[in-house]
């Protein structure tokens, strides 16, 4: 199996919500980043960092997913939903288009 190229984790506090992510670079680095969403202020950016390898930036944003629960911030749980089908669908079939004149 191929090595992680991302990882995300989502809090939510009411109607916001805060993203932290770890991006795999080619060069064996990875960046992190804190992302911010609020109805009133809209998508905000920060706490951008560089590590040395992919799992040093998954530790980072585990360590900061766990300051951020401290803080109030809460992960989602939900429960499974069951699977819609259980082969690969066929694609939905067009419309037709409309006939001119009507």
């Amino acid at each position: 199996m191929p090595d992680k190229k991302t990882s995300i984790i989502t809090l939510h506090s009411g109607t916001a919500s805060m993203a932290l992510q770890a991006t795999a670079k080619t060069d064996g680095s990875a960046t992190t980043v804190v992302t911010t969403r609020e109805p009133d202020k809209g998508k905000m950016r920060g706490m951008t960092g560089v590590h040395k390898t992919m799992d040093a930036a998954i530790a980072h944003i585990t360590t900061l997913g766990e300051q951020a629960e401290k803080l109030g911030w809460r992960r989602r749980v939900t429960a499974a939903q069951p699977d819609q089908f259980s082969k690969l669908p066929a694609p939905p079939q067009e419309k037709a288009a409309p006939k001119e004149g009507k």
